[in-house]
């Protein structure tokens, strides 16, 4: 696709509307002459061409890595624990066979068999390890020894890291080390068999929970994060941590990205969900305004435009991003620059459109409430009336990649699965923390092909 940031405006034909500057609204009506005296200092269109084009260099940049940092986060992901339990419960092998083993118990053949559950996770380790998961296993037993079979049951405690592993720049993996499980403490119950017997049984019983937990289990991959499908694809997102805390019950995922954040807007990470929520995610304003830069750095957005919004490849006003911020009064404030570059008069004028979030069909969803001219400088073919732009083409498509970004649903499990979730049920925040979005995991389905 054409960028078409790069396209010069020397060739427009400018029509005259004044921007509300102080010294354009003071001139007295006096006629042409004296207007036009009053505009000379806006006809240097040289020095407004400068700084657009200084703005289109950095407008949307990307880095060449995603930051390996822990903090400063411009997203997050919170993982419940019944979350966490169904994610494992989907990839793991759920329904493990029976093992056996025979062992020689001073002399005397002992035939000792386990049958295994599907384990149980809590966030949270024991013995100085409050990052570890704990894992809880119960089996069935039974122990044959002088031709008589004595059953009974058991349960395994053990601890183990979660990991997050970077496949290149392409995406990140979440892993539950079960290899690496410490094991914790094993019981077992067996009736009819005689205790001395039991206490040299016992550790035969461990060792194939053991087993079960490192070998048959091992290395668990829980679910892969992956960009948003915007634009080139060009746009990256790894997964940082992951930060566990086990007072709340969530595991915290720190999302980092190779979009280049001039203002280093960060998120701080709250792991408290709602009652009855499985996953959140935190958004600060200043990732989804890249994303937008972003789009219009590809083409995807439109540059160019007519006075009152609609594109046109050869309108007068061009479009760049300024920021994204909450306002006191619980919305969305997106802000942007119009351009005027050529013609007999330069200048630009600032807009602010103030989105206000709400949720359908389970997806979040953004609607432009009011907007308003917050600063120019220049005057040109702007606007001639500032609500022309509530509804513009650029407002539209603003607001449908925002609406992409925060309906985040690239979490993707094994074996062409991915986790359908939806907000139906759950509300969403917007504060200075930015904007924070409570979802249910509402089924594992196949994954949609590209």
């Amino acid at each position: 696709m054409t960028n078409s940031a790069t396209r010069r405006h020397g060739a427009r034909t400018a029509t005259l509307v004044f921007f509300a500057l102080p010294g354009i609204a003071a001139l007295p009506l006096v006629g042409c002459d004296a207007i036009k005296a009053g505009l000379e200092a806006y006809t240097d269109c040289d020095k407004f061409d400068a700084d657009y084009t200084d703005r289109l260099a950095t407008e949307g940049e990307l880095a060449d890595t995603v930051p390996a940092e822990t903090a400063q986060y411009p997203m997050s992901i919170v993982i419940s624990q019944d979350a966490l339990n169904r994610l494992f419960a989907e990839v793991s092998e759920g329904d493990l066979p029976a093992l056996t083993a025979t062992y020689d118990i001073l002399g005397i053949p002992v035939t000792v068999g386990l049958d295994p559950e599907l384990p149980l996770l809590q966030i949270g380790g024991e013995r100085g390890c409050e990052d570890c998961i704990l894992l809880e296993m119960g089996f069935s037993v039974w122990v044959e020894m002088f031709g008589i079979e004595y059953g009974g049951s058991g349960s395994g405690r053990y601890q183990f890291p979660l990991k997050i592993v970077d496949n290149g720049m392409e995406s990140s993996t979440v892993f539950a080390r079960l290899d690496e499980s410490e094991v914790l403490a094993v019981d077992i119950s067996l009736t009819g068999i005689d205790d001395a017997y039991l206490d040299m049984i016992e550790g035969y019983v461990a060792d194939l929970a053991t087993i079960v937990i490192q070998e048959y289990y091992g290395d668990v991959e829980l679910f892969d994060l992956e960009a948003w499908k915007l634009g080139d694809g060009a746009i990256r997102l790894l997964g940082r941590g992951p930060h566990i805390y086990p007072d709340k019950g969530t595991v915290v995922i720190g999302i980092q990205t190779n979009l280049v954040r001039p203002l280093g807007g960060a998120i701080t990470i709250d792991p408290v969900l709602p009652e009855g929520a499985d996953i959140g995610m935190q958004f600060h304003p200043e990732l989804i305004q890249q994303i937008i830069a972003r789009m219009l750095h590809e083409g995807y957005i439109p540059r160019s435009y007519t006075s009152t919004g609609q594109e046109d490849a050869s309108g007068p006003l061009s479009v760049t991003m300024n920021r994204m911020e909450t306002t006191d009064d619980g919305l969305l404030g997106a802000s942007f620059r119009l351009w005027q570059t050529g013609g007999e008069y330069c200048g630009w004028a600032d807009l602010g459109i103030a989105l206000g979030l709400s949720i359908g069909d389970g997806q979040i969803r953004l609607s432009p409430a009011q907007v308003e001219v917050t600063d120019a400088d220049g005057v040109g073919q702007v606007l001639a009336v500032a609500s022309s732009w509530l509804q513009s083409r650029f407002t539209e498509d603003m607001t449908a990649f925002s609406e992409l970004a925060v309906n985040y649903r690239q979490l993707t499990l094994p074996m062409g699965k991915q986790a359908e979730m939806s907000s139906s049920s759950f509300r969403l925040d917007l504060d200075a923390n930015g904007l924070n979005v409570y979802l249910n995991l509402d089924a594992i389905v196949d994954a949609l092909a590209d």
